[in-house]
């Protein structure tokens, strides 16, 4: 027992003061966070892009020209980014309150020099509108949008990057009292930000030109405020009171703990294959078995990545604990759910490093290894490739099917506790059936390993195939 204990902490020590390590557990989680932090910064800048819409307005005295016009002027366009502008200014104040922050922070965004970096940082693009006649030519204007016509135009601004065709029964309606709809044609690739926004602006000049033009044009601007939806104030209710929802992001919480569940197992699986792969090349595995047993050496080598994973599981579990902590969504998490994604972690770490120990003492090096991994990583592959539909319908039959088959088990229930937990919450009979299979496949799985580990590593030579490895199993 001594002398397994012994082979755990070296192992445990041997890989968690290698450089690689202490980079991956250290800097890893500070490169996702400023990734995260600039992409964020990045989209919510906006599509930067200066251009023109050509614009055939065929409807009666071309009403909705106008009205496109006004709202594509640089003067409209610079009061929306004022507006966007105090708009993020106040949910920054807010957020400030909200996290008791020094009234310093919130005066610091009250100056010129601020405003004017946060008016750059979500200027929006610059788009300006070209009225043609009513009856120009379509087909030629539509020309002025093709790659080779777009590399001769120089000036950024003037470039045509759209066509938009309003037809005279866009405002008038046809015999049948039917509205059409309007065409617009652009550029190969245009931002689908920049075409939603000329959609918007269309459609909604199209209505007013429709009521300017009707029977109720003095009431427009009630049909409006009639017609205009109101926004939901959504609030969850929990035990501590209401919390304004976060809407679609409790969707990502199941991945979260999955993604968890997946890096402490595979990162500390992966240094025991290839910490076995090197000893047995090396010919220092021979040394030790000199002086310990097969069983004991792969018993310790399995329970020092152990606490490799359980020191990943422990690092990123924290973060992202203290992440909801400061942004005060610390009620989308059940804390029970870390106590099983504890359980669940040793089921899975210890199924995948059986199945990794096996491997790694039947081969000499890493590209042996592979052939024999990849069906087993298919099969590993598929609570990833799966997560939405499980999140989605986490008692569904293939999730509560998949819930019960080792080794993907483990996965599967990671995803749906907390998926289900806003529902009808997954049966504590399936809870505790996942775990007893999981426990028994364990008991198997290492078995099994250790008869292969016992044979596979004084074995060298031709790498042996999945037939091979079941005949050291039965002679072992």
């Amino acid at each position: 027992m001594l002398r397994t204990l012994h082979v755990a902490v070296r192992e445990y020590f041997t890989t968690v003061l290698t450089k690689s390590f202490i980079f991956g557990v250290i800097f890893m989680p500070l490169i996702i966070l400023a990734v995260a932090f600039g992409a964020k910064a990045i989209m919510g800048s906006g599509p930067q892009l200066s251009g023109t819409v050509l614009l055939i307005d065929r409807t009666p005295n071309q009403v909705v020209a106008p009205l496109i016009e006004a709202k594509f002027s640089p003067e409209a366009q610079n009061a929306e980014a004022q507006a966007r502008m105090k708009a993020v200014k106040q949910m920054a104040k807010d957020k400030a309150k909200e996290m008791n922050l020094p009234p310093d922070v919130t005066d610091a965004m009250d100056n010129p020099m601020a405003d004017m970096a946060m008016q750059q940082a979500i200027a929006g693009p610059r788009i300006t509108v070209r009225r043609l006649a009513a009856d120009a030519d379509l087909e030629a204007e539509k020309a002025k949008l093709r790659p080779s016509a777009q590399k001769e135009e120089t000036d950024a601004a003037d470039k045509p990057i759209a066509v938009m065709v309003i037809p005279a029964a866009a405002v008038a309606p046809d015999a049948a009292g039917e509205f059409s709809s309007f065409e617009m044609f652009t550029i190969p690739k245009l931002d689908f930000q920049i075409q939603s926004r000329m959609n918007s602006v269309a459609g909604q000049s199209v209505v007013d030109a429709r009521l300017a033009t009707s029977d109720l044009k003095d009431q427009a601007d009630r049909i409006r405020k009639l017609l205009s939806q109101p926004r939901a104030e959504v609030k969850s209710v929990t035990e501590t009171g209401d919390q304004t929802s976060v809407g679609d992001l409790s969707i990502f919480m199941p991945i979260a703990f999955m993604m968890l569940l997946w890096i402490s197992t595979f990162t500390g699986g992966n240094y025991l294959l290839t910490s076995t792969i090197e000893e047995k090349s090396s010919r220092v595995m021979e040394v030790l078995l000199s002086a310990i047993s097969p069983t004991q050496l792969m018993t310790g080598k399995i329970l020092g990545q152990m606490g490799v994973g359980l020191t990943l599981l422990t690092v990123y579990a924290g973060l992202g604990t203290s992440s909801l902590a400061i942004f005060k969504m610390l009620h989308l998490l059940d804390w029970s759910n870390l106590v099983l994604l504890v359980v669940f972690f040793l089921i899975a770490f210890f199924l995948i490093a059986a199945m990794m120990a096996a491997i790694g003492s039947a081969v000499s090096d890493m590209k042996e290894a592979q052939a024999l991994m990849t069906p087993v990583m298919l099969v590993l592959l598929v609570p990833m490739m799966l997560w939405l539909p499980i999140s989605r319908n986490p008692n569904g039959m293939f999730a509560t099917i998949c819930s019960f088959v080792p080794p993907v088990s483990p996965f599967v229930m990671v995803l749906r506790i907390p998926a289900a937990a806003g529902s009808v919450p997954v049966p504590a009979w399936q809870i505790a059936l996942s775990i007893a299979i999981g426990i028994v496949s364990v008991a198997v799985a290492i078995w099994a390993a250790a008869k292969i580990f016992r044979v596979g590593v004084l074995m060298y030579g031709k790498p042996p195939n999945f037939t091979t490895l079941i005949k050291w199993i039965r002679m072992a």
